[in-house]
């Protein structure tokens, strides 16, 4: 059981690949090229294995791992949203840059927490901060003047990004709980 736990990384993703791959040979709908198959794959392993590593600290200690399971999807979700359509118009836009940053203050947030549970706690409030800042910022300044709303791509986005504030709040709340079980 304990090889399979290990094996995680490299099954999930490639169980979750298999099926662009065989819709892409069974329709026409489904056009990804091998570049979009690394890049899935990465992403997928990378989230995996950071799941893995991040949340080991944790034993059975359910509400540190599941914070870290949404911490993770949620970050995922950012990027690969990011990088498939571009969240503020498209994905050579940019404006789109700024959203890496979050996952920088995660980054930077779980290594200097040294993944403890108050510090991951203060990491996921702080990624969710920045997102919000940068949502509210990039909404304001690529709106037209003369408009009074979004378009409809945009609102699209605007809530996608409040989602994802609202998934790493979730987690922010979870690790705090997770605060007075380890310890």
């Amino acid at each position: 059981m304990e090889k399979l736990a290990k094996l995680w990384p490299a099954i999930f993703p490639l169980s979750l690949l298999s099926v662009p791959f065989i819709s892409s040979q069974v329709t026409n709908g489904v056009v990804w090229s091998y570049g979009d198959f690394i890049v899935a794959a990465v992403l997928l392993g990378g989230t995996a294995s950071c799941y893995q590593w991040i949340s080991h600290r944790a034993g059975n200690h359910f509400p540190y791992r599941v914070a870290t399971a949404l911490a993770m999807v949620a970050s995922l979700l950012l990027v690969w949203a990011n990088l498939a359509v571009g969240l503020m118009n498209t994905p050579a836009d940019d404006h789109n840059l700024f959203f890496f940053s979050v996952i920088m203050v995660g980054v930077i947030g779980t290594l200097w927490s040294q993944r403890r549970p108050r510090g991951m706690s203060f990491t996921m409030l702080a990624m969710a901060a920045v997102l919000f800042a940068i949502t509210v910022g990039l909404s304001i300044h690529i709106m037209p003047l003369s408009a009074v709303t979004l378009s409809p791509q945009q609102q699209f986005s605007v809530v996608f990004c409040l989602s994802i504030v609202a998934l790493y709040l979730l987690a922010a709340w979870l690790f705090h709980r997770a605060t007075f079980l380890l310890h």
